[in-house]
C-alpha cells in the first residue's frame, strides 16, 4: 500500500499547479471584462452590463492596468446607484485610493457632489502617484463653476501618462477658458490633432470656436445684422450682402469680423485685390484670425505666390490647428513644392479632421504621397487595405502600385529581391484581369518579366507564335 500511497501523493503535487493555472486561464480578464461591461451598458443593457461588472473579483485590483482599474470602480458605482442599492462589501473595503473612490464615484451619481469631494480631496493631494482622483475632483469642480479651484487638479492631472489625455485636456481648456485665459486654450488642445479621438478633435474644435467668440465679443445689436449678411451670402447674393454690409460699417469700421466679411464678399464677386485689402484689415485689427490668414493662403496658394501661402497658412494653424481645408492646403502646396516627406504629414493630420477619417479617396492619396515621398513599406500598407476593402476591380490603381513598389524595393532590397519580384508579378497578373490594356500595366510587365515577355498581350503573344502577322505590320495591305 506504501507505494500506491506515494504514487498518489506525486500524482498530486504534479497535477495541482496545473490545475491551479487552469482556474487562472478560466478567471475573467479585467480589461476584456470591463470593455465588454462599457459596451452593453452604452447598448442600454444595464442589467447585462452590471453582471459583467459583478464577474470580477477585485482583490488583485492593485496589479490591473490603472485605467483598467478605475473604470471599473466607476462602473460598480454606477451598477449600485441604477439599482438603488449599496456598494458591494468587498469594493468599499478595498484600501485606498480604491475604495474611498468607489465610494465617492457613488455620491456623484448620487448628485451628492458636496460629499464626493470630501472623500476625493485626501486622494488627490500633491504626493499622491494617481492622478485619476485628482481629475475627477478637478471635473466636479468645473461643474460647479470653482474654476479656480480646479486648475491644478487638471493641470495636476495632465502629467500622468496612465490617463487619458485626451479627456483632461478638454477639461483643462474648458477651465481656461472660463478663467478668460484665452491664450492657453488652443495650445492646450493643440496635441489632440494627433492623438484625439474623432469625438475629442469635434469637442476641441468646438472649445476653439468658443474662445474665437469670446475674444470677438461683438456689440449684441450686430449679430441679428451679420445673420442678415450671410444669409445673402449663402443665397448667392453677394451684391446685396456688400450693400448689408456697408450699412452697418457706416457705424462700426474697427472690427476685424466685419472686414473679414467685406474681403469673402469681394472675392466671391472676383474682385481679388479689394479682397486681400479687407483681409489686412482684419488681421491689422484681430492679429493671428485664423480663418482670415487661411483665405489669404489661399488666394495666395492659386496666385502662385507660394512663399506667401505657405506663411499664411502656417500662421493660420499655429491659431487654430483644427482647420481642415487649411491642411489640405498645405498638403498641395508641399505636393506642387514635391516636398513629399512634409506632404504626407499635412495630409495625415488633414485626414483625422474629417468626419470620414479613412476614405477611400484619402487613403489612395495618402498611398500616392507615401510612394513618392520614398515612404515604401508605408504605402504598401495603404495600397493593401485599399485592395482589401474594395476588392482588384475597384482598386486597379493600387494594384498596379503595389506592383510597382515591389519592383523598386527589389532594386535596393538585393537579399529579398525574388520575393518582392514575384509578388510584384503575382499583382499584375491580378491586374491584367481586370484591364489588360492599360499602358502603365504594360510598362510594369516590361519592368517586371523583361522585354520580349511580359510586353505584350496573351492575344499578341499567340500571333507570334502561331505565325500571324502583327497588328502593326503593313506589308500585307495591298496584296
Amino acid at each position: 500500500m506504501k507505494p500506491i500511497h506515494t504514487l498518489q501523493i506525486a500524482i498530486f503535487r504534479i497535477t495541482l499547479p496545473a490545475l491551479v493555472a487552469l482556474s487562472a486561464c478560466r478567471a475573467p480578464a479585467p480589461r476584456e471584462t470591463v470593455r465588454s461591461a462599457r459596451d452593453l451598458w452604452a447598448q442600454e443593457k444595464e442589467r447585462e452590463a452590471c453582471d459583467r461588472v459583478g464577474e470580477l473579483d477585485p482583490e488583485g485590483i492593485a496589479g490591473w492596468p490603472r485605467a483598467t482599474a478605475w473604470e471599473w470602480l466607476r462602473l460598480s458605482a454606477l451598477c449600485a446607484v441604477h439599482g438603488g442599492r449599496s456598494l458591494p462589501a468587498r469594493v468599499v473595503r478595498l484600501p485606498a485610493p480604491f475604495g474611498p473612490y468607489a465610494q465617492a464615484m457613488v455620491h456623484f451619481y448620487d448628485q451628492r457632489p458636496h460629499d464626493a469631494r470630501r472623500l476625493l480631496e485626501p486622494l488627490a493631494g500633491p504626493g499622491q502617484t494617481d492622478r485619476e482622483p485628482a481629475f475627477r475632483l478637478g471635473l466636479i469642480l468645473l461643474l460647479e463653476e470653482r474654476h479656480e479651484e480646479a486648475l491644478p487638479h487638471l493641470s495636476s492631472a495632465l502629467k500622468d501618462p496612465r490617463l487619458g489625455a485626451g479627456g483632461v485636456r478638454l477639461a483643462l481648456a474648458r477651465c481656461l477658458l472660463g478663467l478668460g485665459r484665452l491664450d492657453q486654450v488652443v495650445s492646450t488642445l493643440r496635441p489632440l490633432v494627433e492623438t484625439g479621438s474623432p469625438g475629442e478633435i469635434a469637442s476641441a474644435r468646438r472649445l476653439v470656436e468658443m474662445t474665437r467668440a469670446w475674444n470677438r465679443r461683438l456689440p449684441p445689436e450686430l449679430v441679428p445684422q451679420l445673420t442678415r449678411v450671410r444669409t445673402l451670402l449663402k443665397g448667392e447674393e453677394p451684391a446685396a450682402a456688400l450693400d448689408e454690409l456697408e450699412r452697418i460699417m457706416q457705424r462700426h469700421r474697427n472690427i476685424a469680423l466685419l472686414h473679414y466679411l467685406r474681403g469673402v464678399i469681394h472675392l466671391r464677386l472676383g474682385n481679388r485685390p479689394d479682397a486681400v485689402v479687407e483681409l489686412e484689415n482684419a488681421l491689422r485689427l484681430e492679429p493671428g484670425d485664423p480663418e482670415a490668414l487661411m483665405l489669404l493662403g489661399n488666394i495666395y496658394f492659386h496666385a502662385q505666390r507660394e512663399a506667401e501661402a505657405r506663411r499664411h497658412l502656417e500662421a493660420a494653424l499655429e491659431s487654430n490647428p483644427f482647420l481642415t481645408h487649411a491642411w489640405r492646403l498645405l498638403r498641395d502646396l508641399h505636393a506642387r513644392n514635391q516636398a513629399f516627406t512634409l506632404a504626407v504629414d499635412a495630409h495625415r493630420r488633414h485626414m483625422r479632421l474629417m468626419k470620414d477619417p479613412q476614405s477611400t479617396g484619402d487613403l489612395l492619396t495618402l498611398g500616392q504621397l507615401q510612394e513618392s515621398a520614398g515612404l515604401s513599406d508605408e504605402a504598401l500598407a495603404t495600397h493593401r487595405l485599399l485592395v482589401s476593402r474594395l476588392g482588384d476591380e475597384e482598386a486597379f490603381t493600387s494594384l498596379l502600385a503595389l506592383a510597382r513598389l515591389h519592383l523598386g524595393l527589389a532594386q535596393i532590397r538585393l537579399r529579398e529581391a525574388l520575393a518582392h519580384r514575384r509578388k510584384a508579378k503575382a499583382y499584375l497578373a491580378r491586374a491584367e484581369k481586370v484591364r489588360s490594356t492599360d499602358a502603365e500595366l504594360a510598362r510594369l510587365q516590361q519592368l517586371a518579366h523583361g522585354p520580349g515577355r511580359g510586353g505584350k498581350t496573351p492575344f499578341e503573344k499567340k500571333l507570334r507564335t502561331s505565325g500571324g502577322r502583327s497588328v502593326g505590320d503593313e506589308s500585307n495591305l495591298f496584296e
